[in-house]
């Protein structure tokens, strides 16, 4: 027997509105794929529509929003489909787009950025509390409703996780090769080698 609608269209439009983007971050942050994240996104406003929560506020619903979208995200990971493809396909991508859309090209702008290729290598929890707390800027306490685990818990993998983050970081910019002449750099343009203000500070995760 399929649910009843609970909330009305122009509910889960305004809902759509304010949080879907969210919910498109987490996706993309946890499978990798585009085409992925947007079929999360429909199945949680699908949910969201027959859900019998009462929501107290913008900031409940959109952590109830992002609860769904890990356990979808999950449920997607753990499907033969994704364990035969793999989360970095993008067969359909090229078939359907021949030529690359913008927002194909900031896409991979996106995956080549050293924080995000960072990202990759964290375990699944510390990434987790890493896009709530620095991309949907959540406190403790709300990371750890979302989580389902203790204030204490979410603390202890943000520096773990920002520790981390900082060793692969230094790892990722190449360091200047001794013997290599000086040149002249030109005037407004950055550093060859050196990485964005941004990947150098804490709490500077780009979204």
């Amino acid at each position: 027997m399929t649910n009843k609608p609970h909330y009305s269209p122009s509910c889960i439009d305004e809902a759509v509105d304010n949080h879907a983007d969210a919910v498109y971050r987490l996706a993309l942050n946890q499978l990798r794929s585009p085409s992925d994240a947007h079929d999360v996104v429909q199945e949680v406003f699908l949910r969201l529509l027959t859900s019998t929560t009462t929501f107290t506020s913008q900031d409940h619903l959109r952590a109830w929003l992002i609860r769904v979208a890990i356990n979808v995200c999950h449920d997607m990971q753990k499907s033969a489909w994704n364990r035969r493809v793999g989360a970095w396909d993008t067969t359909d991508a090229e078939a359907t787009h021949p030529e690359p859309s913008a927002e194909d090209e900031a896409l991979e702008k996106l995956y080549q950025h050293p924080v995000w290729k960072a990202l990759e290598e964290l375990p699944e929890d510390m990434r987790l509390v890493v896009q709530l707390r620095y991309v949907e800027e959540m406190d403790d306490k709300r990371i750890a409703e979302v989580l389902g685990v203790q204030p204490v818990t979410v603390r202890t993998r943000l520096h773990r996780a920002r520790a981390r983050l900082r060793d692969l970081l230094l790892h990722a910019v190449p360091a200047p090769e001794k013997n290599a002449a000086p040149r002249e750099q030109e005037k407004g343009s950055p550093a060859a080698h050196s990485p964005p203000a941004s990947m150098t500070q804490d709490a500077s995760i780009p979204c």
